[in-house]
């Protein structure tokens, strides 16, 4: 039974297509999502190539009319353009906050055989006559494929200047995510970004296919459309935006195409990227890409490098787009999947992670730990990588940008985790100024109970009295957080930040903390505030009837807090987490 066609009226906002998620191979496309928050969804943006042809100039908005028939340009098969018929079924007036629309019906026997309008397809350019009239963008959620919209090309060459508006509540054409990885021992897919082919470049014609890459070398995570319109050295791609960024830098190959699947939602293309880049992004706008050809885009070297028990061993070299969203989330998934290749594997284990992270103004951020996880030791390794690239790149400090990076990961299947038992200290009592010698009992997962020594060092101002050391491991701590047990410093310049980062929340050491608290004052006989009510003062005020007065163990944990007077850290070879306190009396 043939499906009805999309109702929808010629201005915005009346009978809109319902603002729901689409989904392309089981990524969500929402409608221009503003910042989003893992990379899949990132990637799931649809790309289009736009070619403002001086010999084509672009159709006026006035003179489209409902039933103008033309044809559009896209790459289905190989790395040739072909071409399929359209007709224009509305013209769609914006309310000024978006741009104008045409809806349209495509057809022929390339769009029969892909089902539909098919992802890969976005910017696809669509003629009336031999001039350039649209940009194939947006499809219909829920609908039939061969209806979508396409932005007049009118409102896309202020593009190469400004950034017009955008047709927000439609969900973009999706592209094809192409997500692949190279045996390292069978040679690497790109061993280095190269410079951009002028070759291929000089022949980018509209309805070329294009992939912009935001990851290449062992693994390359490739997204792919049509050229629009080319213009001299520039290009405008996409029809709608990919993430948004603004000003950017994404490399642009030339992609060929293969098979179209099916699908009831949007039928889409499956592509393979070719050559090196040809240039790059460098505007990523609502309604679509700016490319800059010939140019060379930044990228930022990352070696992943995973072994299994001293025996296995994997090295990827790849290339990572440095904004800090697309690095992270793709140096984590390189991580995984180089720790999926060489351990072949979900289970438990240990391992000894290093993340070596170069950011501009020459800073380095060196980290070294001991993970440990009973259920997915290669799970435990990307997420930690994941944690420390978001605690140096979207800091409260400081942000930083990646030059280059270096992660490697030495598995074995033995879990190396420990738990705090008791901590004495020897002696019970010191002078201020001196040290104190602390011994902390441990009991490691499948072995005897260790003890580990630590020298404490007391200010030499410290008030004589009794003080509280706590013992606590760093398993559970989050990196980078500003929680009781971090006491991060304000760093005043970003050497100290980054010295910081490299040391704080690691898995693997023993923190020891000289602490006053509120519980030491009131020994000392000082007066307290404990701030249970308005005043602040503790007792002045009757609970108020249903509401509930502090609970013991909140009173005990208030009491217990305080500040960090000197810390010690003493690495071990386990994953450690737990706790444990004890008293050190301060003498003259």
């Amino acid at each position: 039974m043939a499906r009805k066609r999309p109702e929808v009226t010629g201005e915005w906002g009346m009978n809109r297509p319902p603002e729901r998620p689409q989904t392309i191979g089981g990524t969500p496309l929402s409608p221009f999502p503003r910042r989003p928050s893992r990379l899949a969804a990132c990637l799931a943006a649809a790309l289009s190539l736009i070619s403002l042809a001086a010999a084509r100039a672009a159709v006026p908005i006035e003179s489209i009319r409902a039933g103008d028939r033309g044809y559009g340009l896209a790459t289905f098969h190989g790395m040739e353009p072909s071409r399929y018929d359209v007709e224009v079924l509305q013209v769609l007036r914006g309310d000024g906050s978006t741009v104008d629309a045409l809806l349209v019906r495509v057809s022929g026997p390339e769009i029969e055989a892909a089902g539909g309008i098919a992802a890969g397809m976005s910017g696809s350019p669509i003629y009336l006559g031999d001039e350039l009239a649209a940009v194939l963008s947006y499809a219909i959620p829920d609908a039939d494929p061969h209806y979508g919209y396409a932005t007049p090309a009118v409102f896309l060459e202020p593009l190469l200047a400004t950034s017009p508006r955008s047709a927000a509540w439609l969900p973009p054409l999706g592209l094809p995510v192409s997500v692949a990885a190279r045996d390292p021992l069978g040679g690497l897919l790109w061993s280095g970004i190269g410079q951009p082919s002028a070759q291929l470049a000089g022949d980018l014609r509209p309805g070329h296919a294009v992939g912009v890459q935001l990851a290449r070398g062992a693994i390359h995570v490739t997204t792919y459309g049509t050229v629009s319109m080319v213009e001299g050295g520039r290009a405008l791609i996409l029809g709608h935006k990919l993430l948004h960024e603004g000003p950017c830098e994404y490399p642009v190959v030339r992609a060929e195409m293969g098979a179209i699947i099916p699908s009831d939602k949007v039928p889409f293309a499956m592509g393979n990227p070719v050559g090196p880049p040809i240039g790059a992004v460098v505007e990523d706008r609502g309604v679509g890409l700016v490319v800059e050809l010939g140019r060379q885009p930044r990228m930022a070297p990352t070696v992943v490098s995973v072994s299994d028990a001293g025996m296995v061993a994997s090295d990827l070299s790849l290339e990572l787009v440095p904004t800090p969203e697309i690095f992270r989330e793709t140096a984590a998934s390189a991580t995984i999947a180089a720790a999926d290749g060489v351990l072949d594997r979900v289970g438990p284990g240990s391992a000894d992670l290093t993340v070596r992270l170069w950011t501009q103004g020459g800073y380095l951020i060196d980290r070294q730990d001991v993970l440990s996880s009973p259920r997915d030791i290669g799970g435990a390794c990307a997420a930690e990588v994941r944690r420390v690239l978001d605690a140096a790149l979207f800091g409260p400090l400081f942000a930083f940008e990646p030059v280059r990076a270096e992660i490697r990961v030495a598995a074995i299947p033995e879990l190396r985790s420990a738990r705090i038992i008791e901590c004495e200290v020897i002696p019970g009592r010191v002078a201020a100024g001196e040290t104190a010698l602390l011994a902390v009992t441990v009991r490691p997962a499948r072995e005897p109970l260790q003890r580990i020594q630590a020298s404490l060092e007391v200010p030499a101002d410290l008030a004589p009295g009794s003080y509280l050391v706590r013992v606590h491991g760093k398993a559970t701590a989050e990196v980078g957080s500003y929680d009781p047990w971090e006491h991060p410093p304000v760093a005043q310049i970003p050497a100290e930040y980054c010295d910081w980062l490299s040391r704080s929340g690691r898995r693997c050491a023993v923190a020891c903390d000289l602490v006053e608290s509120p519980l030491d004052r009131l020994l000392a006989g000082e007066p307290l505030s404990l701030g249970f009510d308005e005043s602040g003062e503790m007792g002045t005020r009757d609970v108020p009837e249903g509401e509930e007065p502090p609970s013991p163990t909140a009173m005990a944990s208030l009491l217990a807090s305080g500040s960090v007077l000197s810390r010690a850290l003493v690495d071990t070879r386990w994953a450690v987490e737990g706790e444990a306190a004890a008293r050190l009396v301060v003498t003259p």
